[in-house]
């Protein structure tokens, strides 16, 4: 983990657990803190609350093999603004760390479908969703484009879907 984060240009220091972490936060500043929600001693989400507590404005970014609604909720309800998962990283964790910097909620395809579904659940009204309507919504595969065409005469335009030429 250590390597991929200075590969994505970042410095960074690794600490065995989540007591350290929180000790470590404690001690000096950071801006972005990686977490695992299965650690020795402290879990997760706990590190989680208690490092909130010492830095109410860090991001915190869950580095996860979990991808279960239990693990996934009780992050993003600790305080974490984004989740990705261990098998994704190598593809991911640049883009995600810079997004996380600038605020943004880096989510794994998987994670944001779980976190979708939990979000309906708890509205009461979850219609079905297909895979291509969420990757859509999530903006992850841009499967056409919309283009407005004038009509002559009408003086309105109309919109017409095409297909992405940049395929």
């Amino acid at each position: 983990m250590h390597r991929l984060i200075t590969g994505a240009g970042h410095r960074a220091t690794s600490v065995p657990s989540g007591e350290a972490a929180v000790e470590a936060l404690a001690l000096s500043g950071y801006d972005i803190a990686l977490v695992d929600m299965e650690m020795p001693g402290m879990g997760g989400a706990e590190a989680i609350e208690r490092m909130r507590e010492v830095t109410p404005d860090l991001r915190v970014l869950v580095v996860s093999g979990y991808e279960d609604r239990k693990h996934v909720m009780s992050a993003f309800e600790a305080g974490a603004d984004g989740y990705l998962l261990k098998d994704e990283l190598h593809e991911s964790l640049r883009k995600s760390l810079d997004a996380v910097r600038a605020g943004h909620a880096p989510l794994s395809p998987r994670v944001a479908a779980i976190v979708l579904k939990q979000v309906r659940r708890r509205a009461g009204s979850e219609p079905p969703v297909s895979r291509e309507r969420v990757e859509r919504a999530l903006g992850l595969q841009p499967l056409a484009r919309v283009r407005p065409i004038k009509r002559f005469g009408s003086g309105s335009g109309s919109h017409d879907l095409i297909e992405d030429d940049d395929k």
